[in-house]
């Protein structure tokens, strides 16, 4: 779900070999990610192999991180195929909101050690980033609850097929995120975990701060400012949100409300 899950794949990707490849926002789980992303973030490949305008091999001549959009009619769409294919170390695929969708039904991508995960933050802080940034309006309570449940549910019953990364302790303990980095078998250090992430637009409540610093953010608080929202309203009074919480994250929403 859309909350904090850019900060985690910026982290992972900050810790694999480059080049790497971040498809972010894909619209559709059936079909291959360069057909479907909104935004791609490149790092470790030339921009001149990306794109056909040269005004933008003039401005990014000396950089090897480049976040490109799907509709921009200068990328090589052909060539990125080729180079997430061919190139690639490392690539994260991103959908939002979306249902998982069956194992079966996803594109068949060539990886070594290829990982199915999800990451999921805790109800309250994940929609008062939500409100925050106006996408409850897009994805309304009963999208919301639905589709927190069936993530709640991939952690808890199908550890198989799914790989968990809770936001909260990644965020909060140094030992879960060493853990992660064994786990995928990433560089293994401490630094830069809180860093804002630039893909999806940054932190909803600070946007892409000066300092660039997410530790000091207080993101397991930020929804007790938005407490009386009816859509934090209607997260707290429920009772099946309550009961996976409690399973995942250890407490309920009602338990730590002060409504």
């Amino acid at each position: 779900m859309r909350s904090g899950h850019h900060a985690v794949g910026d982290w992972l990707l900050d810790r694999c070999e480059e080049p790497t490849f971040h498809f972010d926002d894909c619209k559709d789980p059936a079909a291959p990610p360069v057909n479907c992303f909104t935004r791609v973030n490149v790092r470790g490949i030339s921009i001149f192999r990306l794109k056909q305008n040269p005004l933008s091999w003039v401005r990014n001549a000396w950089t090897q991180n480049h976040i490109l959009v799907q509709e921009d009619p200068h990328i090589n769409h052909l060539a990125l195929s080729r180079l997430f294919e061919n190139e690639a170390k490392t690539g994260l695929i991103n959908y939002e909101n979306k249902e998982l969708p069956p194992l079966h039904a996803r594109p068949k991508i060539k990886a070594d050690r290829p990982a199915n995960i999800v990451i999921l933050r805790d109800p309250l802080n994940n929609a008062a980033s939500l409100i925050k940034s106006d996408y409850h309006q897009i994805l309304p309570f009963e999208m919301f609850k639905r589709l927190y449940l069936q993530y709640c549910d991939a952690v808890l019953l199908d550890s198989k097929n799914w790989t968990p990364i809770l936001y909260n302790s990644w965020f909060t303990d140094a030992s879960y995120r060493s853990q992660l980095c064994i786990q995928f078998q990433i560089r293994h250090d401490n630094s830069s975990h809180s860093q804002i992430p630039y893909q999806g637009g940054g932190s909803s409540f600070e946007k892409k701060r000066a300092n660039n610093d997410g530790a000091t953010l207080l993101t397991l608080d930020r929804w007790k400012a938005l407490e009386e929202h009816p859509y934090l309203q209607a997260i707290i009074g429920d009772d099946d949100i309550a009961k996976r919480t409690e399973k995942v994250f250890g407490f309920a929403p009602r338990d730590v409300s002060s409504a």
